[in-house]
């Protein structure tokens, strides 16, 4: 049986190292992240490279500006794991859940949005990795942090709550500038 989960593996980051865990976390995601380990290399790891993946097969969609864009992407596909791993440790300690570490709850984003980066590029394909992304969210806050299934449904509830929020504030400011 191949190796999938983070705590089994001991080997330096590779593209063979991405592919397991890739595997691992689509094809069993709640037996991924029971066996998820505390730290933080492996999932910045897997979520660089599908950032990589991302960001360059988005810019068969653009025309111009392609090193502009290429950046952008990029820095998207690292600042809204971050962001929502912070906003998701705030609403675990609205919870009154006080032994998780940011560690732990970045390494979730970090798993979560790098198993669906890989396809999200393609048009249309956000309807339904998006969902799928938050999903594993989901499950990882139940496996690996001890969530309830209740709690870890109220912090991704207001986690995508708070970025909707965000996203339509920014929008309108983009907007109105212009």
């Amino acid at each position: 049986m191949e190796t999938t989960a983070t705590s089994e593996i001991d080997e330096s980051p590779g593209l063979g190292l991405y592919y397991r865990l890739l595997v691992g976390l689509v094809r069993r995601p709640t037996d991924f992240f029971l066996q998820m380990e505390s730290g933080i290399k492996i999932p910045l790891f897997f979520l660089g490279i599908s950032s990589l993946i991302y960001s360059s097969a988005g810019l068969t969609l653009v025309s111009g500006g392609k090193a502009t864009m290429f950046l952008i992407l990029l820095l998207n596909c690292w600042l809204l794991p971050l962001v929502s791993a912070v906003i998701s440790l705030v609403s675990v300690r609205c919870l009154s859940v006080e032994n998780i570490s940011f560690s732990r709850v970045l390494a979730i984003h970090a798993f979560s949005t790098g198993a669906v980066l890989p396809v999200s590029w393609l048009p249309g394909l956000i309807w339904f990795t998006e969902p799928a992304k938050w999903v594993l969210v989901w499950k990882g806050l139940v496996h690996s942090c001890g969530l309830s299934k209740i709690q870890a449904a109220l912090v991704v509830g207001l986690c995508l709550g708070f970025l909707i929020f965000a996203y339509r504030i920014c929008a309108g400011l983009l907007l109105s500038g212009s």
